[in-house]
């Protein structure tokens, strides 16, 4: 099950049950306005499996919430923390 809400919408039109994705639980994420000349950077990491590859992304937003600019990186072959 995809956890996008056009989705989640379509399958509870029709009355279909669904089972989430296993470990997947939704996150609140608040965005503050910042004072002129402040960037905002959400940083978030990927790894699959406890040892195997791994990426990260930023995600950068001006003052006012506007959209600057994003990235992804490769991080190799990582161990996380099982």
């Amino acid at each position: 099950m995809n956890n996008n809400i056009i989705n989640f919408s379509i399958l509870k039109f029709f009355d279909i049950q669904t089972k989430p994705r296993k470990g997947t639980r939704p996150i609140q994420v608040i965005w503050k306005m910042l004072e002129v000349g402040w960037i905002k950077i959400n940083t978030d990491e990927i790894a699959k499996k406890c040892m195997g590859y791994a990426i990260y992304s930023d995600f950068l937003r001006g003052n006012q919430g506007d959209y600057i600019g994003s990235f992804t990186s490769f991080m190799g072959v990582q161990n996380s923390i099982c």
